[in-house]
């Protein structure tokens, strides 16, 4: 998406949901800036904040989440992972497996389509 992600994490004992999105936002943040400093991306700038503590920020502090109990709803919520990037305001993909970010291909048995 082109300014937010869907994940799905499963905890097996302690939930570790901020660690995990604190880790996993950080990880980015950094790979991201690393490219944008290595091509000399004017896009750079527009991470770029006054701030003490940072000099570049690309994800909001706060994340949403949804506490998935059942089987049932954990479907819905993939299934409206998966048809996010065809809603006319993105229209990012004609089918959900085609869209590279997606785990539809994945799902629907067709891995070629899956980001390696």
């Amino acid at each position: 998406m082109p300014n937010h992600f869907h994940v799905l994490f499963y905890f097996n004992d302690e939930n570790k949901l901020s660690d995990s999105m604190r880790d996993l936002k950080k990880f980015c943040a950094f790979e991201i800036r690393k490219y944008l400093e290595s091509s000399k991306n004017s896009m750079l700038n527009l991470i770029r904040i006054e701030n003490d503590k940072q000099v570049f920020k690309v994800w909001e502090d706060r994340f949403d989440d949804v506490w998935i109990g059942n089987k049932e709803l954990l479907e819905i919520k993939l299934e409206y992972i998966h048809q996010n990037p065809l809603q006319s305001h993105w229209n990012l993909s004609e089918y959900p497996e085609n869209y590279r970010y997606s785990s539809a291909a994945f799902y629907l048995g067709t891995p070629d389509n899956v980001v390696k």
